[in-house]
C-alpha cells in the first residue's frame, strides 16, 4: 500500500484561464444584511466583496488520471477557517460551516511531476465529473459554477504539504 504523506497540501489557488485569471477567494457581506452572499468562491479580481483565501486539500485516493481530495478553508476570512467546499442546490461552489457536505473532490493534474511540484495545474471537478466554470451572475459578480459559464484551469501555489 502507498503511504498517503505528502500528498495533502496547503495552497493559494489560482484561475490561469485567459480573460479570468487571478486569485481564488471568497465572497464577504458587504454589510451586516449581506450573509447571504457571503462564503462562495470568486476569482478576486472579478468580485467587489471577495477576498482571497488559502485552501487545504486532503488526499483522499488515487483514481485513473484524477486525485480524490475533500478541500477546506484555511484561511480566517470571513470566519470561514475549517469550512468544507460544497455545491449548493444551483450549482455554486461555497464554504460550508454548519452544513454537512459529504462529497469530495476531482483534481485532473495537467503536467508531470504533480507531487513534486510547488506550482500545481489541474482542472478541478465535481464527485460526479463536472468541470469547474466561472459564471457571471448578474453581470456583476462572478462565481464559481459548475453548471454554467466558462471552463476554468487552476494553479495551487503550495505552501505545505503534509
Amino acid at each position: 500500500m502507498k503511504s498517503s504523506e505528502g500528498k495533502s497540501f496547503i495552497a493559494t489557488l489560482h484561475s490561469t484561464t485567459p480573460g479570468i485569471e487571478g486569485k481564488i477567494g471568497i465572497s464577504v457581506p458587504l454589510t451586516e444584511f449581506d450573509f447571504a452572499v457571503s462564503g462562495w468562491l470568486q476569482v478576486t479580481t472579478r468580485g467587489e466583496r471577495s477576498v482571497p483565501v488559502s485552501l487545504r486539500f486532503d488526499y483522499l485516493a488515487q483514481a485513473e488520471d484524477r486525485i480524490l481530495y475533500n478541500i477546506f478553508c484555511e484561511s480566517k476570512a470571513g470566519g470561514y477557517q475549517g469550512a468544507k467546499l460544497g455545491v449548493s442546490r444551483n450549482g455554486y461552489l461555497g464554504l460550508y460551516q454548519r452544513a454537512e457536505v459529504e462529497s469530495y473532490w476531482k483534481v485532473e493534474p495537467i503536467g508531470e511531476d504533480w507531487e513534486r511540484s510547488n506550482e500545481r495545474h489541474f482542472i478541478l471537478r465535481t464527485a460526479t465529473g463536472r468541470r469547474v466554470k466561472n459564471y457571471q451572475y448578474d453581470n456583476r459578480d462572478d462565481y464559481l459554477n459548475y453548471d454554467a459559464g466558462v471552463p476554468l484551469t487552476f494553479l495551487a501555489k503550495v505552501k505545505k504539504t503534509f
